[in-house]
């Protein structure tokens, strides 16, 4: 005969396999693939809008903004425009110099902005961090 201890073991790790089981692809944090495959749903995009970005890295960089108008800025005074590729997670930017690039985001929350460019040869190698704060 079993003891008590054993039951609950065995139990505990049968509710646990089934928790596991039962868990939805909904209960995760969606994040690109990088790769225009459209993880990002819209609400993750709108984190992006109306608000000013700064570098995190500690060289810096420019502020960027994108209005959700489709209006891209560069430290506030020099505009663009930007769209969406294909629905996914690639955006297409033309900027104030009528220079196009584009930037493929891995992830976007309400604070933070991650991204790898082909802007300066880069080929969306390197990714750049960007928040809400400086």
């Amino acid at each position: 005969m079993m003891d008590f201890k054993k039951v609950a073991m065995i139990a505990a790790i049968g509710f646990l396999a089934i928790q596991i089981g039962c868990k939805s692809k909904d209960d995760d944090p969606k994040k690109s693939k990088g790769d225009s495959t459209g993880e990002l749903s819209d609400a993750d995009k709108a984190n992006l809008y109306d608000k000013v970005w700064y570098a995190q890295a500690s060289g810096g960089g420019i502020d960027q903004e994108f209005l959700s108008d489709g209006e891209y800025r560069q430290a506030k005074s020099l505009s663009g425009s930007w769209e969406w590729l294909n629905k996914g997670d690639t955006m297409s930017l033309v900027d104030y110099n009528n220079k196009k690039f584009k930037y493929v985001f891995d992830e976007i929350t309400s604070t933070t902005m991650k991204y790898r460019t082909n802007l300066g040869g880069d080929n969306f190698k390197n990714q750049v961090v960007y928040g809400t704060t400086k």
